[in-house]
């Protein structure tokens, strides 16, 4: 390719380098940054270029090892340097499938969890993710293999890896099965009721709520309402039940606190956990149906007026209405 054509093609990714760039790195002068050395590392190995493959995907390829190389930096790990003569591997062919960023891999966040890692794993894992195998991980440590699949094992059982025989290895990032996983177990060393679990909701939904007066849209203010006008209308336990975990699920959402949204999943889960048909249990009940349909109302009139004294006062209602009932389970369970 002639140089003056090869300049050209630069010139015509550049915008969509720099989104690439602004998604590993989650600020505008770091991304700058990675494009100005992405363009000069494009630029020294031109010769490296094949004509007529995908350009795009080798440029990515190109941003994609700088930014690896500059992480290993911040873990304080070694850093490794392609020594390929002529960079074949980054030669992509148009049908390689990488031909945007979303063919390329999320790094910023490998990044954060990586960081959130312990020394012992960090390291290690921020190598497998980089590309090296288990046994090259094992000789720049100099540490045996079976300690590198321990710790791989242990990355496993947190949620961070799923590991099939016969496939390979796959980054999940999903901590929050092995959050619930955990939070079982310690709850059964503990012997923890999950009245006590249920007690943890009350406060989290309850400033939830004093957010959700502050931060709600008029969108989903209007979804609470729509879920409450169907509530009215239900006659199903099932449903009513299912309608029930929506509202409340919407009104923390509203909070727009995603560590708040985060432990109410968790904790949520763990509830279904310990009784599978608790909500319907709670609608099959005339009395604590219609008392709990006047809790929802009030705490949504109390959304809308922005009013925090009468909402936590709806509120602490429909906890001791669900309360009543979970004790009489938890009792049930102990017997």
């Amino acid at each position: 390719m002639k140089t003056v054509d090869f300049t050209q093609h630069l010139l015509n990714v550049q915008s969509e380098l720099f989104r690439f760039a602004f998604k590993l790195t989650a600020d505008r002068e770091e991304a700058n940054d990675l494009l100005q050395e992405t363009s000069l590392k494009a630029l020294d190995n031109e010769d490296k270029y094949t004509p007529d493959t995908n350009f795009k995907g080798w440029m990515y390829t190109i941003m994609r090892n700088i930014f690896i190389n500059n992480y290993r930096k911040t873990v304080r790990d070694q850093t490794f340097v392609d020594q390929t003569d002529n960079l074949f591997h980054l030669n992509f062919s148009q049908e390689s499938g990488f031909d945007s960023t979303e063919g390329a891999y999320d790094l910023k966040e490998i990044h954060r969890v990586v960081n959130a890692l312990p020394k012992d794993y960090r390291v290690p894992f921020a190598m497998y993710v980089s590309g090296f195998k288990y046994r090259e991980i094992a000789e720049k440590l100099d540490v045996s293999r079976n300690s590198i699949r321990e710790v791989m094992h242990m990355l496993e059982i947190n949620g961070l890896l799923d590991c099939r025989q016969g496939s390979g290895n796959y980054i999940r990032c999903e901590p929050q099965e092995y959050m619930v996983q955990f939070m079982n177990m310690v709850m059964a060393l503990h012997k923890i009721e999950y009245t006590e679990v249920y007690d943890i909701r009350m406060g989290y939904e309850t400033v939830a709520l004093r957010l959700a007066i502050k931060n709600a849209t008029e969108e989903e203010i209007e979804q609470l309402h729509q879920i409450l006008i169907k509530m009215d209308k239900v006659e199903d336990p099932k449903e009513s039940g299912r309608l029930d975990m929506e509202f409340h699920n919407k009104l923390i959402a509203a909070s727009h606190n995603r560590l708040i949204v985060l432990y109410s999943s968790m904790i949520a889960e763990l509830m279904n956990r310990f009784i599978s048909d608790f909500r319907v249990r709670i609608m099959a009940d005339p009395r604590q149906a219609e008392a709990l349909r006047r809790a929802h109302w009030n705490i949504y009139d109390s959304l809308v007026a922005k009013d925090f004294v009468a909402g936590s006062f709806a509120m602490q209602r429909h906890f001791d209405i669900v309360g009543e009932k979970l004790e009489y389970l938890q009792k049930q369970l102990d017997n």
